[in-house]
């Protein structure tokens, strides 16, 4: 939300690099009109970002006769360049001066930036209004305290300029803590997750004396019930009293168990059973403000499947619901990601998740505060459920040769000879004993192919790599047309 307040020309830049980063070539008319601008315009944002944010042996973007397109896209990094163009922005430097000072010393932001007093007043009202929209401040010009947390450490890892400081030797204890959650919950957290904790940890300690934390009463016993609280609230609370040289306030240790809640876990998968996983699963899955059989017949509904038992959608589902409960989404005003591997897939079925989700909204009154990235990762990995298909259990070789058929029975054997049984096609065989998923490949056309209940596929038994990915296209079990692979995506 925050990127819509940006000087139109710099947003203009930073969708330019993503629209280069998503596609491998793009003509200066097609960006042009993507973003509702001239070519002339695009051409002349291309040289700015190469000049500016860029050596000179080195440009970001360059062009040849079919277009534009990023150079070594494989061995740059997207955010690198991002930073660069958020750094440049007066207001989000406005938005960091305004969460470090609260714009208390609204002279010095003009003096530091180089501007007028009154170009400084009209950069806090911008702020003010994005902090009202974000619902930092409220109606009553009150500042939820919690979410402004969040919004600052949203900024800080967006920009990675650290005006929040945390000391090696806290670091350090924070590392303790990290370590004890890691072993209680048998997982491990990214280098990511720990440096947003970090920042919310380091945050509480810097506030906790100026404001209080206040949360809605009912998520607190909610989530006092749960056996994640009862596992993560006694190291908490021992780090606290340590820290803090007292006792621990019930909103503080709830303020901490929520951060831990949020952060991405790889778990140890023999130890589910122990594991914060399941109990997520548990809990999500019988929250009655959830709906969660609900959301879940949604998704059955719209794509006839069964997906209960689907332990991938079950997975999937719960990690991206974790933030609805506790009422974690309402705390979280921008939200920064931290994806895992995801694929590229066609953009129907990406609107037809986003309309199910919209359609839950509606049971649950419970608005949806997740990214497109988020979105886009949930459907990655629902699309290879969607995209199944009954996988052959046999495979037949018909040649005229016999010495065509042991050679590859020899290659498919030790090719796919896990997937399927591969057998010599029987001529004396009934039609009828052939299951509708088994797979014949040909070399040559024979009259009984035509009266085959089953799938065929005509091969020239002298295999190479083409040929053979056909055949495990077959056998893969899953209708893959339309995915690409996403390997720019942050």
């Amino acid at each position: 939300m925050f990127e819509k307040y940006m000087e139109k020309d710099l947003y203009r830049k930073i969708n330019i690099i993503n629209l280069l980063w998503e596609n491998s070539q793009l003509t200066s008319l097609e960006i042009g009109d993507y973003l509702s601008v001239s070519n002339v315009t695009i051409i002349s944002d291309i040289k700015f970002i190469n000049d500016y944010y860029c050596l000179e042996e080195a440009p970001l973007i360059v062009s040849s006769s079919a277009g534009y397109s990023i150079l070594n896209r494989e061995n740059r990094n997207k955010i690198y360049y991002l930073k660069k163009v958020y750094n440049d922005s007066l207001f989000i430097r406005a938005c960091c001066f305004c969460l470090q000072n609260n714009f208390t010393k609204i002279n010095q932001f003009a003096k530091e930036e180089f501007i007028s007093k009154s170009k400084a007043y009209y950069m806090k009202e911008v702020v003010l209004t994005y902090f009202k929209e974000i619902e930092i401040i409220n109606s009553l010009n009150e500042v939820d305290e919690c979410r402004l947390r969040f919004l600052i450490t949203f900024f800080q890892m967006k920009l990675d300029e650290e005006f929040i400081k945390i000391s090696k030797n806290t670091k350090i204890e924070f590392s303790k803590l990290f370590e004890e959650f890691e072993k209680k919950e048998m997982c491990l957290l990214s280098d990511y997750s720990k440096k947003y904790a970090s920042i919310l940890f380091q945050l509480h300690f810097d506030r906790r004396k100026k404001v209080r934390l206040n949360f809605d009463q009912d998520s607190v016993d909610l989530l006092k019930k749960t056996k994640v609280y009862e596992r993560l609230s006694q190291p908490i609370i021992f780090f606290l009293e340590k820290e803090l040289h007292g006792q621990a306030k019930e909103e503080e240790i709830f303020f901490f168990v929520l951060i831990f809640n949020i952060m991405n876990a790889n778990y140890f998968d023999e130890a589910s059973k122990l594991s914060t996983y399941t109990s997520y699963v548990d809990l999500i899955s019988n929250t009655p403000a959830l709906y969660y059989n609900d959301l879940v017949s949604l998704f059955e509904k719209e794509f006839n499947l069964e997906l209960r038992k689907e332990r991938i959608f079950e997975a999937t589902l719960v990690l991206f619901l974790r933030k609805c409960i506790f009422n974690l989404q309402t705390l979280i005003p921008e939200e920064h990601v931290e994806l895992g591997n995801l694929a590229e897939v066609p953009e129907e079925i990406v609107t037809r998740v986003k309309s199910i989700f919209f359609q839950w909204n509606n049971i649950t009154k419970i608005p949806l505060a997740y990214s497109d990235y988020h979105i886009k990762y949930f459907t990655s990995k629902l699309y290879f459920l969607i995209s199944k298909k009954s996988r052959p259990k046999n495979l037949y070789l018909l040649t005229s040769f016999y010495t065509d058929y042991l050679l590859a029975k020899e290659i498919l054997n030790r090719e796919y000879g896990r997937l399927v049984k591969i057998h010599q096609f029987n001529p004396n065989k009934k039609l009828t004993e052939y299951a509708s998923n088994d797979l014949v490949l040909y070399d040559t056309q024979y009259e009984i192919l035509e009266r085959l209940p089953c799938l065929t596929l005509k091969v020239s038994y002298i295999f190479d790599l083409v040929e053979l990915q056909t055949i495990r296209n077959q056998l893969f079990g899953y209708d893959l047309n339309g995915i690409m692979c996403n390997k720019y995506a942050y």
